[in-house]
């Protein structure tokens, strides 16, 4: 393939990793609308929800998200104040504060996955298995070369 060709295939993929994000943020913030989980906190659920015994502090989490600080303070709160989320003192002097996600959060987040998943099985459904691995391997390589390069622009 030419470089301007490798080039302009690049941004394609670049522009419609964005769209589907847009895309897919819209379905499911209509379909969380209901419930006690915006989509945006659905994405910090779902953080937890991988490895529910690891704690993480508010600077893990903001790092993991590529998210300020004090926006993620925010969004943790609001899952504290839920009871989706415990915070445990740590440390020797009790500053560091450690958020482990509660059984309450795991039920709200299969609850949400629950709204989400019909949606979901409808886009793929005319995809074959062997598609949809393909994609999958595809995008965790997309996504693992951007997390590991993460300051790779400057």
């Amino acid at each position: 393939m030419a470089e301007q060709d490798r080039l302009e295939t690049a941004f394609r993929v670049v522009t419609w990793a964005h769209v589907i994000a847009q895309l897919t943020g819209t379905w499911a913030n209509r379909l969380l609308a209901p419930t006690d989980v915006p989509y945006a906190q659905f994405g910090v659920l779902q953080h937890f929800a991988r490895h529910p015994e690891r704690g993480e502090t508010v600077g893990e989490v903001a790092a993991a998200f590529q998210a300020n600080q004090p926006a993620m303070t925010k969004t943790l709160q609001h899952l504290v104040r839920k009871g989706f989320l415990r915070v445990e003192r740590s440390g020797g002097d009790g500053r560091k504060r450690v958020h482990f996600v509660t059984e309450a959060g795991r039920m709200a987040h299969r609850a949400a996955l629950a709204r989400l998943a019909p949606v979901a099985a409808l886009t793929f459904a005319d995809w074959s298995d062997a598609d949809l691995i393909q994609i999958d391997d595809l995008m965790t390589r997309l996504k693992t070369w951007l997390d590991t390069n993460r300051d790779a622009a400057g």
